[in-house]
């Protein structure tokens, strides 16, 4: 198992994509990226999510 501070902030990222990459989202949504994640409301308004951490 790899540790994640082995990996860091992009490499993790990239895992995370890399075991994700064939899932078909619904309409409005956005996949993972660095910093947010969009994810639809209603029909007029989104929620956007982040979070964020510092590994030392």
């Amino acid at each position: 198992m790899t540790k994640i501070s082995t990996l860091g902030e992009f490499g993790l990222i990239a895992e995370i994509k890399s075991r994700f990459s064939g899932t078909n989202l619904p309409q409005g949504w956005q996949g993972i990226g660095d910093d947010c994640a969009v994810i639809p409301k209603d029909e007029n308004s989104s929620w956007l999510i982040s979070t964020d951490m510092f590994l030392a």
